[in-house]
């Protein structure tokens, strides 16, 4: 099987960041990223790719937010903001079956993705460390039929999930296991996040992350022409890994990632980079 780039695009699914630490009382954790992702394929229900009818362009600048209630209860918020865009036609038919004339025009569409709220609990603090967390994901996105785009998935999602945390000397180990509940006649999914970080140094680090999202698929929402742009489809699939660096300036740090996809479907096919500055409080 050839491998392909998938695009998870910080599409803010839960498992973008692990649910498995949490801070301290009063302790601040904010992040500000930027991605970006320009492709002309994308994969089908099957795996399969094939060409999309026009080049697409998503990027998106995100808040991600975390505040310590109490020694065991953290508040977390992500708030992305999406830019999308589509080029000059890269092929002169689609290679869909679609019944009557497609409304595939050229545009642009800025607007929210899908805010998402919640809070973690920890429930053990020993080796390793055990959290609980529940997420809302709201229906904040915006789309443009005419034109394919869309900036977020067309339902809420309801997201609860369990994270286990191993940390030692100079590097650490998570694992999360979740379920994402969709509306809107959207399939449900699961959701697993591995990651392994070594810290070499007090100022540098370095961690490996694979992704999984696997569709229960008992939704039969239509994607219609968004099909044709790959953005942010129902019965989403994926099995990916990732790379990611940082450095550390006392509270403040840079950080940098990228992800990747061995099997996808219901997905573009890009290559995914982001880049982005931290501030961490104790």
């Amino acid at each position: 099987m050839r491998i392909r780039l998938l695009c998870i695009i910080l599409l803010f699914s839960s498992v973008v960041h692990a649910q498995v630490w949490t801070l301290k009382k009063k302790g601040i954790y904010a992040n500000i990223s930027f991605s970006a992702a320009m492709y002309t394929e994308g994969f089908d229900s099957t795996g399969e790719t094939f060409v999309l009818p026009r080049a697409v362009e998503d990027k998106t600048i995100a808040l991600f937010a975390q505040y310590g209630i109490t020694d065991k209860i953290t508040a977390q918020i992500t708030l992305p903001y999406k830019m999308t865009a589509t080029g000059d036609p890269a092929v002169a038919f689609s290679p869909y079956e679609y019944d009557g004339p497609l409304p595939l025009e050229g545009g642009k569409l800025n607007y929210w993705g899908n805010i998402e709220v919640g809070a973690m609990y920890k429930l053990m603090e020993d080796k390793p460390i055990i959290t609980a967390s529940f997420f809302v994901e709201a229906n904040t996105s915006d789309r443009n039929y005419i034109t394919g785009l869309q900036t977020g998935f067309n339902s809420w999602g309801f997201i609860p999930g369990i994270g286990a945390g191993w940390p030692f000397e100079k590097s650490w180990l998570t694992y999360y296991l979740g379920g994402d509940i969709r509306t809107n006649h959207y399939s449900s999914s699961i959701l697993s996040k591995i990651e392994y970080g070594y810290k070499p140094a007090p100022f540098v680090y370095f961690a490996v992350t694979g992704n999984l999202k696997r569709s229960l698929k008992n939704g039969d929402d239509c994607d219609c022409t968004t099909a044709y742009r790959s953005l942010y489809l129902n019965n989403q699939e994926y099995i990916a890994g990732g790379l990611k660096a940082g450095f550390l300036f006392g509270k403040w740090g840079a950080n940098f990632a990228v992800n990747g996809a061995l099997s996808a479907a219901n997905a573009p096919v890009a290559l995914v980079p982001s880049i982005g500055v931290q501030y961490k409080k104790e």
